[in-house]
């Protein structure tokens, strides 16, 4: 076997498995967004525009054009059974009229058969800035839940609402209230929680802001968890899941999206 032959064997399962895992819009979702349905029809993943209020964001919209959701950067999305779907993202709030803020995950499962029509985008994008709401959307949502990321590494209790019940894991990326990249193995019917620093990253001499992992998943035949990164490559978590047991492709321009 030839090496290009052999590092295609290796590398291929990795691929197969990440191409079913949810990116970091508006990258993945335009490059190769998850299929969405409503009772109307297969959705459609189209950019918001390039203007200063407009860019980065990504339009939900019907066969017909009609812009029924509007994700700003970072957001991921997630099929569900039903015509729903997951989606979850960073945010920040301030408490009160402190200038402390607090930092959490959101979790948003959206029914596609109730999403109201967006039919002036642009007012859309001005009260997304004024509001500094992630997501838009009108009518569609089921339930939600927030995870504060202040919580300190390790198992934890979790009770999401029953609508989260059919997911058997979410793996979420996220930064700690202390700014460490960590990973958030989310299990809503074992209602538990664990995070786990990744220690590989947040020690690593990496450019930060140049370089990030995008998105992971879980292996259902070996149970090892894959991932990759802007900038970094695709990569293979040790059993620790904090360390990098191997990298099954490097590359410093690599753009996973593409």
């Amino acid at each position: 076997m030839s090496l290009f032959n052999l590092f295609k064997k290796k590398f291929t399962p990795a691929k197969e498995v990440l191409a079913k895992a949810p990116g970091p819009s508006p990258w993945y979702l335009l490059s190769a967004g998850p299929e969405l349905t409503s009772s109307h029809g297969a959705l459609v993943w189209f950019p918001a525009g390039d203007d200063e209020i407009s860019t980065g964001k990504v339009l939900l919209t019907t066969s017909n054009g009609e812009a029924i959701a509007i994700f700003d950067f970072y957001c991921y999305v997630l099929p569900m059974k039903h015509n729903r779907f997951l989606v979850w993202y960073e945010e920040k709030e301030q408490l009160g009229s402190t200038p402390a803020t607090q930092s959490f995950i959101e979790l948003l499962i959206l029914d596609a058969d109730k999403l109201g029509v967006i039919g002036d985008t642009q007012a859309a994008f001005e009260e997304m800035k004024a509001r500094g709401i992630k997501v838009f959307q009108r009518n569609g949502e089921v339930s939600s839940f927030r995870i504060q990321t202040s919580m300190n590494e390790g198992q934890h209790e979790l009770k999401l609402p029953d609508a989260f019940s059919e997911l058997d894991e979410i793996l979420v990326l996220a930064h700690s209230t202390a700014g460490n990249l960590c990973l958030f193995i989310v299990k809503p019917k074992e209602e538990s929680l664990e995070i786990i620093p990744q220690d590989w990253f947040n020690k690593g001499p990496y450019d930060f802001g140049y370089q990030w992992p995008t998105r992971v998943a879980r292996d259902p035949e070996t149970g090892q968890i894959f991932g990759e990164g802007i900038r970094l490559g695709v990569f293979v978590l040790d059993n620790s899941l904090r360390q990098v047991l191997k990298w099954l492709h490097t590359d410093h321009f690599y753009h996973p999206e593409r």
